[in-house]
């Protein structure tokens, strides 16, 4: 009687573990029984390539929405590091590097789900190690690139920072709220769009006007890129 019910405890205990802790489950019962060790290993193996797998599934999982259906072989589709709890926002790591052919100076995009969607440009490369890299965002207040503004393509300089801004604007430049800016500087993607004009202001000399900036996302809330490759 005694002996069942040693039993009796010893399998519910095994039962429980299996339920709430799988590993220590089959520890014990690696214990009570006469299973050959390899078997039991065996099992071990799978429990933890399970777990692997759960794992890069919910990661693989937010991304999926997100990700491109298809890039050329001239774009590097890259995931961001997690900068939590930090709001950094003047600097990303990506993952990729040397090793996917990234060089620093490269345009980093939003990354975009269909061809047909426009790209975004959120900063630029700045270093590179073997399987990551360095992204300076348009939120860095050394970034500066020339920019053009509005159906006119009036000239304006954007200066990167918590809050980029716009400046050097003409003051008889037709530009207002809402205008699309786009790259003009020969180190970047002509026309590429960056932002959208804010509010404008007149600059202090009153010879040129200066504006705030409105970005299409937040950076943040960004979880890929894209990275163009540029002809060496």
């Amino acid at each position: 009687m005694a002996g069942k019910l040693i039993i009796g405890i010893g399998l519910f205990a095994i039962i429980a573990l299996a339920v709430f802790f799988p590993q220590a489950g089959w520890r014990l019962q690696r214990w009570f029984s006469w299973d050959n060790g390899e078997d039991i290993a065996g099992v071990e193996r799978a429990l933890v390539e399970n777990q692997t797998l759960k794992a890069e599934l919910a990661r693989l999982a937010p991304l999926s929405e997100i990700l491109p259906a298809k890039h050329s072989s001239t774009t590097r589709i890259a995931e961001v590091f997690s900068r939590y709890p930090f709001s950094v926002r003047n600097a990303m790591i990506i993952g990729v590097g040397e090793n996917d052919s990234i060089r620093s100076g490269e345009p980093v995009f939003l990354a975009t789900k269909t061809d047909s969607s426009p790209q975004v440009m959120i900063g630029v490369v700045t270093d590179v190690r073997n399987d990551t890299a360095t992204v300076q965002t348009l939120f860095d207040p050394k970034f500066k690139t020339a920019v053009r503004v509005g159906s006119s393509g009036a000239d304006a300089l954007l200066i990167g920072g918590p809050e980029p801004t716009l400046s050097l604007i003409s003051k008889a430049a037709q530009v207002q709220s809402g205008d699309i800016v786009v790259s003009a500087s020969p180190e970047f993607p002509l026309g590429v769009p960056l932002a959208t004009v804010g509010i404008l202001r007149p600059a202090e000399d009153q010879a040129f006007k200066n504006a705030t900036l409105m970005f299409s996302y937040d950076i943040a809330d960004i979880r890929v890129v894209q990275v163009d490759l540029v002809a060496p």
